[in-house]
This record gives C-alpha cells, structure tokens and sequence, in this order.
C-alpha cells in the first residue's frame, strides 16, 4: 500500500521547510511518495523543494504551474497522486510527531476514510485539539470533529465522488468531507495528526469561510432561517468578540471547552 502526501504551496518560503523536514523525521520511508503542487512561485520555493527531492529517500514530484486557486491545486494532486491513499499536509503544517505516518498506516486497508486530531495553534496562542468519534445524528450529518488535515482517504473515492468543487474558496474541504461522509465509512484513530499554526486561508478570511459552510449547508438540505440564526446570533459574534477582545475570548474559551490542552 502506498501513501501519497500532497503538499499544494505558493510563495511558501517562510513555511514550507518545516513541513517538508516534518515529512523527513518521520520513522518510515518507504512506499510514501511526496507531491509538491506549486502554483508557479516566485520566490524560493521551487529552490527549497528541490533541494528537499535531492536529499528525500522517497519519491519527491515536483509540479509546478499556474493554477485557479488551493483547491484546484488539491485536484491535480489527487490526479496525479499514484498511492492508495491521499494525506493532505499544507504547506505551513506539519506532522504532531515523528511516528505519526508509521502509527497511521497498519490502518490504511480498504474503502473507508480513516482520521485522527488536529492541532490548532490559534492567534492568541490558545493550542485546540479537534477530533473524536462522530456520535450523535446530528454530528453524522456534519461531522465537525472531523477536519480535512487529518484525514486519510481512499483514492478511489475521490474518483467516485467527485473533485474539490471550485465554487468554494475557503470551505470546499468542508463540502468535500460531507460527500465522502455520504460514500465512506469513516473510522476515528485517537492519534495527534497534524499541528496546524495560525494565519492559513480559513484565518484570513474566516468569515467568508463562514458563509461558504452554511450555503453548503443549505444546499444539503438545512433551512436559511437556522443558518441565518447560526451567523447571526453565533458565528458572526463569536468572530467579532475573537478580533476584539482577544484575551477576554481565550479566556472564557479555556474555562468552557473540553478539548483544550
């Protein structure tokens, strides 16, 4: 069985080293290959990975060309991606540990979707652990313990269910993991995947991102009124207490989440 890691990257000098030394330090090497979807840097990334597919002992491709955006870079790494199955690791992420490819791959057998944590580091400095098993009918309709960087996924349910969809910017992973929910079974592994630090494109425009979830939301059935109550009296508060009382907003979050750590 092997593993294809797709890295999508643009101007990712600063970034991009730690993801590509993370992929490194982990205790196997074989039957992983690792993609590099540039979108035609112009700074030093192509020079940083292609002194990283010199000193990889596994297979480094390098592919770059001016693409429409993140997620249509993510669909030529599926196409062109020759493994089993596709881990996306982003180009400012990297591995929680140096085990963790090794620890994941005994489960990587058959058609199912396999996803362990992810760790955020947001911009106040609070650390988050997402994940956990999908339980309640409401969670199984939209998994939100479920992200896509810690997600291991067949490839030949990418083929069936269809690529990224364009039309999102922010939240097309989003919309991909609910039609993989629709095609897969999705397995919980209590393992630190990914560590993610702040500042990524669902940082940035977050709101966007936002809206982006709920018309995906109602394109799945779920009405305007209980979005528009979600935005308004939760999404958009919650993002404008975040931006404007930063220590006030980890504060309250450390003593109400469950997860932190």
């Amino acid at each position: 069985m092997k593993l294809s890691i797709i890295t999508v990257c643009f101007n990712a000098e600063k970034t991009i080293e730690k993801t590509f030394q993370s992929v490194l330090d982990q205790n196997i090497n074989s039957n992983i290959e690792h993609l590099i979807i540039d979108g035609a840097s112009k700074d030093q990334t192509l020079v940083l990975a292609k002194a990283y597919q010199e000193k990889s002992p596994y297979p480094v491709k390098i592919f770059s060309e001016p693409d429409k955006g993140l997620y249509d870079a993510m669909n030529k790494g599926i196409q062109k991606a020759a493994g089993e199955f596709i881990h996306f690791l982003n180009a400012d992420d990297v591995y929680a540990g140096n085990d963790v490819l090794s620890l994941i791959k005994p489960y990587l057998k058959g058609p199912s979707v396999f996803y362990g944590n992810t760790v955020f580091k947001e911009d106040d400095g609070c650390v988050i652990r997402r994940g956990g098993v999908i339980g309640s009918q409401e969670e199984r309709r939209w998994p939100m313990k479920v992200h896509q960087p810690a997600l291991f996924v067949p490839k030949q349910l990418y083929q069936k269910g269809g690529l990224f969809n364009l039309k999102y910017k922010i939240a097309a992973d989003f919309e991909m993991t609910l039609r993989l929910r629709d095609e897969a079974e999705f397995k919980y592994i209590d393992l630190d995947i990914v560590r993610m630090d702040p500042g990524g494109l669902s940082d940035r425009q977050a709101l966007r991102g936002l809206k982006e979830c709920l018309d995906i939301a109602h394109t799945r059935g779920r009405s305007k009124v209980l979005n528009g109550l979600d935005y308004y009296f939760w999404m958009l508060p919650k993002h404008k207490i975040k931006k404007s009382f930063p220590g006030f907003f980890k504060f309250v979050r450390q003593i109400i989440r469950k997860n932190k750590i």
